[in-house]
């Protein structure tokens, strides 16, 4: 099963995603490279559902996230 994170600015078509499990945690590739899912990351996935105050306060981690990522 693949989650999926809409990242802020992010189009679908450049950005490869699988999510699995890996000695108990849970692991996700981006374009290859493999991070640990933290707490924000699962909380993106209820951002959609959120209010927009939430949606704003999350958005800076998120955008700082996904700048790890692509580096």
């Amino acid at each position: 099963n693949t989650l999926r994170t809409r990242w802020a600015g992010e189009s679908n078509s450049y950005v490869k995603t699988s999510t699995k499990q890996k000695d108990g945690a849970v692991v996700r590739t981006f374009n290859e490279k493999e991070i640990q899912l933290t707490t924000i990351n699962i909380t993106a996935y209820n951002i959609k559902r959120a209010g927009t105050r939430s949606k704003r306060r999350h958005k800076k981690n998120m955008d700082k996230q996904y700048q790890d990522f692509i580096k």
